[in-house]
């Protein structure tokens, strides 16, 4: 009786095609996903924030709002999806109303965005938060000017009337005891050799030493203006001043030459009423001796040196 059953029990197993067992398997999984995805559901996301543009006089403080919670209404399908897409919201600080101290963000006015970036209908989207506060911290703003990093070394005969920037200055903030230890803003190091010829480029500003602080620029353009220059010899009497109205005074020798360089486009310009060579009779020294200096020469010489230091003199009764 038992062999029997068995034997029946194998028959019909054999004859059993699994295969359309299993197709139709899976096709009703497949069905009922389907169904499954294809009714709608509500869902709730927290989507992330970043805020870009910050005023550069400002600090948004650890926000309470780095996202922004929402609740959407889709098919299963459609959610799904959105929970693989990384997307973010750039807010725009700086169109953010002001009030007080703080920052004010309505999040309606970035609902389209929302629904841009998931590819929802607005109206399917609710904002769970809808208006938010950031606090912000003030920062102290000062202009500092700008000083030449350059490593300038120039070709024999050339040299240059000055370096010059611009911007000259540049706006930064910070908090106060930080740009009270700043008083000046330094170009990157930039090393020029043989120099012969003006040169005009840009220089990034070097930041290195400014932490916490915030630059309105941060590079500058800047003009190494080069000059050919020139030497020339002038002879110039020598004045002696402070001398007693009861006192005549003889000096030996009664002029000195002058060395000076100069733009070789100035040279005919220079003349002996340019100059002043004096030396100084209540500074006198021993041995009937008195210093020389030059005390007036025009701006447009350069390096300016005597051959001579100092003068004998003859005290008259």
């Amino acid at each position: 009786m038992i062999k029997r059953i068995k034997q029946t029990a194998s028959q019909r197993i054999k004859r059993t095609n699994f295969k359309a067992l299993v197709f139709f398997l899976i096709l009703s999984c497949i069905v009922w996903l389907f169904v499954q995805f294809s009714m709608e559901y509500e869902k709730q996301y927290a989507f992330p924030l970043s805020y870009i543009n910050v005023p550069k006089d400002k600090v948004i403080k650890t926000s309470n709002l780095d996202t922004l919670n929402i609740r959407i209404k889709e098919s299963g399908f459609k959610l799904s999806w959105i929970s693989l897409v990384n997307k973010n919201l750039d807010i725009d600080a700086s169109k953010l109303d002001q009030f007080g101290d703080v920052l004010l963000f309505d999040a309606k006015i970035y609902t389209p965005l929302i629904a841009e970036a998931l590819t929802v209908a607005s109206q399917d989207i609710v904002l769970l938060t809808q208006q938010a506060q950031l606090p912000y911290d003030q920062k102290e703003t000062k202009m500092l000017p700008v000083k030449s990093g350059l490593i300038i070394a120039f070709a024999p005969g050339f040299e240059t009337p000055g370096v010059t920037f611009s911007p000259d200055s540049i706006k930064v903030s910070g908090s106060k005891e930080t740009l009270d230890t700043i008083s000046a803003l330094y170009t990157e190091k930039l090393v020029f050799e043989d120099v012969a010829e003006s040169l005009t480029a840009s220089v990034p500003i070097n930041t290195k030493n400014l932490l916490d602080v915030t630059l309105y620029q941060n590079e500058v353009a800047y003009t190494i203006n080069v000059d050919k220059f020139t030497e020339g010899k002038i002879k110039v009497p020598i004045d002696i001043i402070n001398v007693p109205d009861d006192a005549s005074i003889s000096i030996f020798p009664k002029n000195a030459v002058i060395t000076y360089q100069v733009n070789l486009a100035e040279f005919n310009n220079v003349n002996t009423e340019n100059f002043k060579i004096s030396c100084d009779f209540a500074k006198r020294k021993e041995g009937n001796l008195m210093l020389l200096e030059i005390s007036a020469q025009p701006e447009i010489v350069r390096q300016t040196r005597l051959n001579i230091n100092k003068v004998e003199y003859i005290l008259k009764q």
